[in-house]
């Protein structure tokens, strides 16, 4: 019950690269225990979104953490903001060089209580729950893998705030190992 009930959503301009920098701040410890080197690429001219910004902190955190997990000797973690393309949305990426994610992992990622950690170290609502924020926002994750390359996430956010009514299916598979969340591509 607790996983269907949604928190209002506060659209505010936010800067993204705030966010991701707070993210950094909360994991330094932890990535210093992992030996993962982090490496910051903040667009300097990502232009500010509207968004609830501690809800999408929530999420990053989710997938940086995730990240962290993959990589339990030691790797690189590099986190990302800029534009799209056509300036309609903003992006975070969240980039590692761990273990990669199964095919078959893929498919049930963004499913509650999903999870893949041993000995009930996990509830499986991380990326659930960030899923139905970013869907939410009306944006998406999307999710590239390779197994022994790492994985890399991209959580898209339009600039223009239009709060999703409903939702669709969480995430489809797509033959190159890509999730988009609510389409594919």
């Amino acid at each position: 019950m607790t996983f269907a009930r949604k928190t209002p959503i506060s659209f505010e301009p936010a800067d993204l690269n705030a966010i991701v920098e707070r993210c950094a701040k909360l994991v330094k410890h932890r990535l210093a225990l992992a030996n993962i080197e982090l490496i910051l690429y903040l667009e300097p001219d990502v232009p500010k979104c509207p968004c609830d910004a501690g809800q999408i902190a929530q999420v990053a955190l989710a997938i940086i953490m995730n990240a962290i997990e993959a990589m339990p000797r030691g790797g690189i973690l590099s986190l990302k903001t800029y534009p799209s393309s056509d300036a309609s949305s903003v992006n975070i990426e969240v980039r590692d060089n761990g273990a990669g994610i199964p095919p078959e992992v893929l498919r049930g990622l963004f499913e509650p209580f999903f999870t893949t950690k041993e000995g009930g170290h996990s509830l499986g609502l991380g990326l659930a729950v960030g899923h139905s924020i970013v869907e939410r926002h009306s944006g998406q994750i999307k999710v590239e893998s390779r197994l022994g390359l790492g994985s890399t996430f991209t959580i898209q956010l339009p600039l223009r705030a239009v709060p999703a009514i409903g939702s669709e299916p969480a995430a489809a598979l797509v033959p190159n190992e890509v999730i988009e969340s609510g389409r594919q591509s």
